[in-house]
């Protein structure tokens, strides 16, 4: 009887929202997606913020300064790429925290705080990529699920 009660309570705790949403995040596959495929990819380089607005366009004279850049094109923020790559995720009990280093030097060593210019809305999840990360997270959350209570 006493082995039963163990089992009950471990399967019990294992089935907890805060231990699946735990294992789940902790993954560097889902950090990983949560950052490259919806911030950067689906959001950043459209040029959009968490709300579906547009950072803002290159100009004419950027373009003349930089011909990679195409006047018209939305703002990426991934001029040197150091943005991008400062960007990492907080797991805490029950949220994540998407953060980066905001700060940005120029040629001529002037200093840039994304965050101040364009809002922290930059490293925030649209409704989309909201949408996106319930649906992986549930998938992820099956998973786990059929692992506990199958077996392997």
């Amino acid at each position: 009887m006493d082995a039963l009660k163990q089992l009950i309570n471990r399967v019990s705790y294992s089935l907890s929202q805060r231990v699946i949403f735990l294992e789940i995040m902790r993954k560097p596959a889902m950090r990983k997606f949560i950052i490259e495929q919806l911030i950067q990819k689906d959001q950043l380089q459209k040029g959009k913020d968490e709300d579906g607005d547009t950072m803002g366009f290159y100009s004419e004279l950027t373009q003349k300064i930089n011909p990679r850049k195409k006047a018209g094109d939305p703002y990426t923020l991934k001029d040197t790429g150091q943005f991008y790559k400062s960007m990492y995720i907080r797991v805490n009990s029950d949220y994540i925290e998407i953060d980066a280093d905001p700060i940005k030097i120029g040629d001529g060593g002037e200093q840039t705080n994304l965050f101040y210019k364009y809002g922290e809305g930059i490293i925030g999840l649209s409704q989309s990529s909201k949408e996106k990360l319930v649906r992986k997270t549930t998938e992820e959350a099956k998973i786990i699920l059929q692992r506990l209570l199958l077996g392997p």
